[in-house]
């Protein structure tokens, strides 16, 4: 039998170890406590390495970056609603728009493509390095959804939404799949 970890971290909000029971073996606890650790390597690793010229900020580094986060968010918003609308991809009914946001606002990150990008589409080196810092910028989006999923309002919807589900499911009108 191998040995078995629970393992809970602060970025996950709240421990709820009633449906999140976690058992590890010892090689995913090893890798899941050095996430981090890599995760902030890369990220230093593709900044040392974009070639950003940190000295050019501008207009396009606006419009990159309310391009990236904006264009984002609304457009998984605006894709989720009309699959789960016309029926062509139903929503799970534990998921509540407030989450497809926020995996919109995560998916707004735009690093490695949209840097690579922005070396590509502009020919002089001033543009390059304001659309390279605007997909940098983007990045910030990370902590915002950080922050974001530790406010009480973002939790309380969370237990909304499964409230809901269940109500849903024991009325028979959806299934919930665990």
């Amino acid at each position: 039998h191998p040995m078995e970890w629970e393992t809970h971290h602060w970025w996950q909000g709240p421990a709820d170890h009633h449906h999140h029971d976690h058992h590890w073996a010892p090689l995913h606890k090893f890798e899941d406590d050095l996430k981090l650790i890599v995760d902030f390597g890369m990220f230093f690793f593709t900044l040392a390495n974009a070639g950003v010229n940190l000295a050019f900020i501008g207009p396009l580094t606006l419009i990159v970056t309310a391009s990236l986060v904006v264009g984002k968010i609304l457009g998984i918003l605006f894709l989720v609603i009309l699959a789960s609308r016309t029926q062509l991809a139903p929503l799970n009914p534990r998921i509540c728009i407030g989450d497809v946001g926020m995996i919109g606002a995560t998916a707004s990150i735009g690093l490695t493509v949209a840097l690579f990008i922005s070396g590509e589409a502009f020919a002089g080196e001033r543009l390059q390095a304001e659309a390279k810092m605007g997909a940098l910028l983007s990045g910030l989006m990370g902590i915002v959804c950080v922050a974001a999923a530790q406010t009480p309002w973002w939790t309380g919807m969370q237990r909304r939404s499964t409230e809901r589900a269940y109500r849903r499911a024991r009325s028979g009108r959806f299934a919930v799949v665990a």
